[in-house]
């Protein structure tokens, strides 16, 4: 799943299928994770936002509802693509994954802390449900309209 709509451009393997769908709207995630056999949910949709409530109001909500249709649909995996912007700014060179999260010293700091909530969610949330979740944290952002430093 991801917030973008024109990201799909006919590329995936035969066997990933990609879904527009609103992340807002959890009936539908439902439906699509029930008509399906699907074995893991890829979460990608979240917002480069600086405002908290379209960080918490609409990523986080999405998050939970991918997460609820992933347990009602049997989903086998759940991996939530997060960003090494948790770290804020980073204590050790090369940066490790048990190195302290600061998000609140990040570029974008609510954008790093929102990211670091949802992965506490989608891990707490995976253990209480029986969902496996893992958690990749990107270094460099992707897409043509990213500010700062990223890969087009």
């Amino acid at each position: 799943m991801d917030r973008e709509k024109s990201i799909y451009n006919g590329s995936l393997m035969d066997n990933v299928r990609f879904y527009v769908a609103d992340i807002a709207n959890g009936a539908v995630l439902k439906r699509i994770v029930l008509d399906h056999a699907i074995d893991v949910i890829v979460d990608l949709a979240w917002s480069f936002a600086d405002d908290p409530r379209k960080l918490f109001g609409e990523d986080i909500v999405g998050q939970i509802n991918l997460m609820e249709a992933a347990g009602v649909g049997g989903v086998k995996r759940f991996l939530y693509t997060s960003t090494a912007g948790v770290y804020g700014l980073p204590t050790l060179q090369a940066v490790v994954e048990g190195q302290v999260c600061r998000p609140e010293l990040a570029r974008k700091p609510l954008y790093s802390v929102a990211k670091l909530a949802a992965e506490q969610l989608g891990l707490a949330w995976g253990r209480q449900h029986g969902l496996p979740v893992t958690v990749l944290r990107f270094w460099w952002a992707f897409g043509d309209e990213i500010g700062g430093n990223h890969l087009p």
